[in-house]
């Protein structure tokens, strides 16, 4: 799993600005995960004291009562670690095959035979009956993204 870039506080006043911010996140469902991102710091926010929040392309900001320093400390921990949970969550087969531009037979066979790693499995309930798919780790299929070369080469390599 992936981490947000950094975490900084600010007092102001009888008030504290902690800003995390992250770095080069890769685009494979970014807009889903950084609403998600954000449904999850109205909670947080609210929950340490009614304080609010902001959320802006690469960064995201908490403005809290100052709740001392152990508290704050033991905010921003949850927070970076719950908000990189999010931010970096291991992608759904479906999810693979749009950020990598593959069709499901292609993701299939490259799965079977160890070229797309996973990372564990997911199950759903599908009517009377309960579904088991792969889920593959945001890391690995954004570096295979970033080097489109892989998927050439893997295609060139079946075709032979």
């Amino acid at each position: 799993m992936g981490q947000p870039g950094r975490v900084t506080t600010e007092k102001e006043g009888a008030r504290v600005l902690v800003r995390l911010t992250w770095n080069d996140l890769p685009p494979i469902d970014r807009d889903r995960r950084i609403r998600a991102s954000e449904g999850l710091a109205r909670l947080m926010a609210r929950k340490l004291d009614g304080g609010d929040y902001a959320v802006g392309e690469g960064w995201m900001s908490f403005r809290v009562p100052d709740p001392g320093e152990r508290r704050l400390e033991a905010f921003t921990k949850r927070m970076e670690t719950r908000i990189g949970e999010i931010l970096f969550a291991p992608l759904t087969p479906k999810a693979v095959d749009r950020a990598l531009g593959i069709t499901p037979r292609e993701r299939i066979r490259w799965y079977k035979d160890g070229r797309l790693p996973t990372c564990g499995r997911e199950k759903t309930d599908h009517g009377d009956r309960t579904i088991q798919f792969p889920m593959f780790p945001f890391a690995n299929i954004a570096s295979i993204q970033a080097n489109p070369e892989i998927i050439s080469g893997w295609r060139v390599q079946d075709a032979l």
